[in-house]
């Protein structure tokens, strides 16, 4: 997998998770290059640009981006876990 992962994706007023791109069962030396950069492209598209410009951000100032490469597994199960309550907002509660 090609991951982008974003300074500002998880603010108290905006999320920008899934702004950015992300690339599944990328094969290939050349191939997961070429996704690093499409990911790094993805912080410029016009998707991303108008949503920072609508939760104030200058378009390309306060955001930094780094792509990550991993390697896909199959899994048995899978899940998330999220460092705040997201109903009450408790940022000292971990959530899975």
């Amino acid at each position: 997998a090609v991951r982008s992962s974003a300074t500002a994706e998880d603010l108290a007023s905006a999320s920008f998770a899934g702004q950015q791109d992300t690339y599944l069962n990328i094969i290939g030396y050349e191939s997961v290059v070429r996704h690093v950069k499409l990911c790094w492209i993805s912080l410029f598209t016009d998707r991303a640009i108008t949503y920072r410009i609508q939760n104030n951000f200058y378009p390309t100032s306060g955001v930094y981006l780094c792509v990550v490469v991993q390697k896909m597994v199959r899994s048995v199960s899978v899940g998330i876990m999220v460092t705040a309550d997201v109903m009450t907002g408790m940022r000292h509660v971990s959530v899975i």
